[in-house]
């Protein structure tokens, strides 16, 4: 007998009573269903309430949340040829007994569920309950349209493939970086309101996929935007570090994956080892983190295009702040045109501002020091479009060119123009950088010089592909973004070029445009 239906539009809740137990159904609690029989297949539950962990959410959510988890349920059991978790026997007692229930509730008396059974063989079941649920069926015509929010980098099939390749059968985010990569939760200081990001201690955000490259994430429950941002829809959100543990605990339970291998960052946070390495998860743990840059690598056409407005946005800042350099302009005054150029010509932000003047320490500008005559001032920028940067140098001196400067310099471009012409779908990035540099090496003997290659997407170096810093043993392919960097120390200080490169069908194309001759400023 069913004693009372309540809807609403928060939550809706149930009580069914029959001959040998309680349910009770209420979306409004942690927990949304509760169960208590005296049935001897209770085992050593009979007579106790059972309040199992069932995946729910706000009216209409639970809705999606049911129909996603039946079709990936169904879909799993065809591609890894397994038996349903319930028999189609029991599917249709489920069913009977909520019809049942309806029943009871429609003429307000107890009902079997034989008598459900017995209208179901004489085809009256729509007749005698379904048409008569019509009155008691809220209708909404205000409900949300659902948006499906299109992936920016992230590719399952490529997810999948880069899972099979390091055998993991599940593979958790923590870093800001790859979490955004996975799922699009805006949790890059780039964003435009990065409180995920500031509150990210408190109200930790993970990203997850399984073997065949399907998502789920666990965000800040206070976060009600996940489905204007994400292309994950099994979305779960927590209030603290505690809850993530138990949320993570749940879904690896509800995946069949205790016991299974999953990969995690090397810098992944301790709550999360804790909540994975339980006994009773028993997972072999794997650091991961080449399975992240691998998926990273090949760029899909909207990166590209992101990658290309960074680029775009860093040079129009590189010439805004070229035009200001003068004779006694300090770096203080240059940083700060820079970031404003870069704000005013449509960046989200600034990935880096590296500033040399003279022999400074690039990486911390910002002491006061002025420019001098003669002394050459190297800009290092990168804007920050959509959470993709770029990585772009230019050099400037108040005066004329230093002669030795600009011989090193021309030696770097045909370092830089020796890749370029060589970098192809298929050619060894490895073999090609050591080619390279022994050819530099016999045509500048004077020459220092290092090369630098990596790859260029959420992060100015996501990882190196060939010089000094480390290589790939693995081939070009299309649509690879990357930077070539050559390098040589003049007067306490580097200079070098660097610009940014996506690979093509043919060849490669340099994203970046402007001439890397160090510019000369004429400052009476």
């Amino acid at each position: 007998m069913v004693s009372f239906t309540q809807m609403t539009v928060p939550y809706n809740s149930m009580e069914i009573f029959g001959t040998k137990g309680s349910i009770f159904e209420n979306h409004a609690w942690d927990k949304p269903v509760r169960y208590s029989s005296f049935d001897e297949r209770m085992g050593e539950n009979q007579q106790k309430w059972v309040e199992p962990d069932i995946e729910h959410a706000a009216f209409p959510e639970y809705y999606t949340i049911s129909v996603r988890e039946t079709d990936a349920h169904f879909a799993r059991c065809i591609l890894e040829n397994r038996e349903p978790e319930f028999t189609p026997e029991q599917s249709m007692s489920a069913i009977a007994g909520i019809l049942a229930g309806y029943l009871s509730a429609i003429e307000n008396r107890p009902v079997t569920v034989a008598e459900v059974e017995k209208l179901a063989d004489e085809h009256r079941t729509t007749e005698v309950i379904l048409e008569r649920l019509a009155p008691s069926i809220p209708i909404y015509p205000k409900l949300p349209e659902v948006h499906t929010v299109e992936p920016i980098g992230y590719n399952p099939k490529r997810a999948a493939q880069v899972m099979r390749d390091y055998d993991l059968d599940l593979l958790i985010a923590a870093s800001p970086v790859n979490v955004f990569y996975l799922s699009g939760l805006p949790l890059l200081h780039s964003a435009p309101n990065p409180i995920l990001l500031a509150l990210n201690n408190q109200y930790p955000n993970l990203a997850m996929i399984r073997r065949e490259g399907e998502g789920a994430i666990l965000h800040w429950k206070v976060f009600k935007s996940v489905d204007k941002f994400c292309w994950f829809h099994d979305a779960v959100g927590i209030e603290n570090q505690d809850e993530v543990g138990k949320a993570l605990f749940s879904k690896i339970k509800k995946w069949g994956l205790i016991g299974k291998r999953v990969g995690v960052e090397s810098t992944a946070p301790k709550f999360l080892m804790d909540a994975i390495t339980q006994a009773k998860a028993d997972m072999v743990v794997v650091e991961a983190d080449q399975a992240f840059l691998d998926q990273r690598l090949v760029k899909k056409p909207l990166e590209v295009e992101y990658l290309q407005k960074a680029a775009d946005i860093t040079e129009l800042a590189l010439k805004d702040t070229i035009a200001a350099v003068r004779e006694g302009v300090t770096d203080l005054e240059l940083l700060k045109t820079a970031k404003d150029a870069m704000m005013r010509h449509g960046a989200d932000d600034w990935d880096h501002l590296t500033l040399t003047i003279g022999d400074s320490d690039p990486e911390a500008p910002g002491t006061g020091r002025a420019v001098k005559r003669g002394e050459i001032v190297r800009l290092d920028f990168g804007a920050v479009y959509r959470g993709y940067v770029a990585d772009v140098n230019q050099h400037v001196v108040v005066g004329d060119v230093p002669p030795k400067a600009a011989k090193l310099m021309q030696g770097l471009l045909d370092f830089q123009k020796y890749f370029e012409e060589r970098i192809r779908p298929g050619v060894n990035m490895k073999a090609l950088g050591e080619e390279a540099l022994a050819w530099y090496t016999r045509t500048v003997p004077e020459g220092v010089a290092f090369a630098i290659g990596h790859s260029i997407g959420l992060q100015c170096e996501d990882q190196h592909l060939f010089g000094s810093l480390g290589t790939l043993d693995k081939p070009f392919e299309p649509n690879m973004v990357f930077e070539i960097e050559a390098w040589e120390e003049y007067m306490g200080a580097l200079i070098g070029v660097e610009d940014c490169y996506v690979v093509t069908p043919e060849g490669c194309r340099r994203m970046t445009t402007m001439d890397k001759t160090i510019y000369s400023i004429s400052n009476p």
